[in-house]
């Protein structure tokens, strides 16, 4: 089998014919392993397996499975006890080759019509075509394929496809990182869509915060205001009341000493 070539007939085949969400991502995950098997006929895989690989609980396995060999797309075979189940996936592209005669069916004749259009492979997408029901991620996917085309790599339809499918593989039911992708591949000039840079979306998310006070003696200390006119009165008075301090003594025991002093000093 060829990936690419099932992947784009399940989606064509999709196109005319309904399936459940459940059932998309269950034929996802077999054709998944079966490409990790070399694609071998049948295959076995647990149902914890799936259940990582899906997301889904092992009620919604058992139905999405059934639903999947009613369209004729798988066949499985259970088995006793703890056994894995038995799968075996069957090729679309495989069964368009067999058809024979006049196409039959809406899906056939769109083809046949852009065949007779155009040659060449569709770039030209329209900007007012819906990709997705969200709004702001349907915008986001169109503003990327107007990227392709101002890099001169336009997309094609194909293109667009395996773009939403690489979208819901990397970021499955969150809409916002899908958007934060398609934004960061223009940014940085990227032709496809990768998984967010952590380190760049965890920066661009911090906010700037006032440094720590650094606690010390006058973290509390209450604001007040001071004439300094007075301020300066209070500092001569000071230093009138220290000179008088130095000239009278203020123990009585040196009284005597002093007037002998001035004395001796006066003779």
């Amino acid at each position: 089998m060829n990936y690419i070539l099932e992947i784009k007939a399940f989606y064509d085949w999709l196109e005319v014919n309904q399936l459940s969400t459940s059932a998309i991502a269950l034929w996802h995950a077999l054709m998944h392993i079966a490409n990790k098997t070399g694609w071998q006929d049948t295959f076995t895989v647990a149902i914890v397996v799936l259940s990582t690989k899906t997301g889904l609980e092992k009620k919604a396995i058992y139905n999405a499975r059934v639903a999947l060999q009613n369209k004729g797309l798988i066949s499985f075979q259970t088995r006793k006890g703890k056994q894995s189940t038995i799968y075996q996936i069957h090729s679309l592209v495989a069964l368009k080759e067999t058809q024979t005669g006049t196409q039959t069916g809406t899906i056939n004749k769109q083809n046949k019509t852009k065949q007779n259009q155009t040659k060449k492979k569709d770039t030209n997408v329209s900007q007012e075509k819906r990709f997705v029901e969200n709004e702001k991620l349907n915008a986001a996917i169109l503003d990327f394929i107007e990227f392709r085309k101002n890099i001169k790599n336009p997309m094609t339809e194909r293109a667009i496809k395996l773009l939403i499918n690489k979208l819901n593989d990397l970021a499955a039911n969150d809409e916002q990182k899908q958007i934060a992708m398609l934004e960061q591949s223009i940014l940085a000039g990227w032709k496809s869509v990768y998984p967010l840079d952590d380190n760049k979306q965890n920066s661009s998310q911090k906010t700037v915060q006032a440094a720590p006070v650094k606690q010390n003696r006058f973290v509390n200390y209450e604001q007040r205001e001071w004439d300094f006119k007075e301020i300066e009165k209070m500092e001569k008075e000071r230093l009138v009341q220290e000179a008088d301090n130095r000239q009278k003594p203020k123990d009585e025991r040196y009284a005597t000493l002093w007037a002998k002093i001035e004395g001796g000093s006066g003779a």
